[in-house]
């Protein structure tokens, strides 16, 4: 079988053509890539950035549940304790049920869907606190009979 010229030149062309596209592929992937890791980071998907320098990166704070609330709120005005926190820092929250009945831990906007702890039992939370504001921290099986059982995580700047 004889090749003519005209046919290698068909075919080097073919393969330039698709060289060429595999390449523009690459190059728009890449592209897209970089511009939504960029707006990731610009608009703070996923979490809310660097820790700025004077700021110290975490906290952290025993909350215990008992009969007389959230670290005795039952004698203190409600929302009580407020732990105050620093936009972008790391905040850990030890809950610990010093009851004789089970309990449940939320935080609104930080823990919506909450955590029942037994009697005598703990639940470690840690989350970066990334938008201003109160936020309640409250027993949702309790709203009623335990009104005390109320706290405050206050995020500021």
């Amino acid at each position: 079988m004889v090749f003519s010229k005209s046919n290698g030149r068909k075919t080097s062309r073919i393969i330039r053509r698709k060289l060429f596209f595999a390449l523009t592929v690459v190059v728009i992937t890449g592209s897209a890539l970089f511009l939504y890791a960029y707006a990731a980071h610009l608009f703070g998907f996923g979490s809310c950035g660097a820790t700025p320098a004077n700021v110290p990166s975490s906290t952290c704070f025993s909350l215990v549940i008992s009969f007389y609330g959230y670290n005795g709120s039952k004698d203190h005005t409600i929302p009580w304790p407020r732990m105050n926190v620093t936009l972008k820092q790391y905040v850990t929250i030890r809950a610990w049920n010093n009851d004789t009945q089970s309990h449940g831990f939320v935080i609104t906007h930080y823990f919506e869907q909450g955590e029942y702890i037994r009697p005598s039992d703990s639940y470690d939370l840690t989350f970066q606190a990334c938008q201003l504001g109160n936020f309640a921290v409250y027993d949702p099986s309790f709203v009623t009979a335990y009104p005390y059982l109320k706290a405050e995580l206050d995020v500021a700047f």
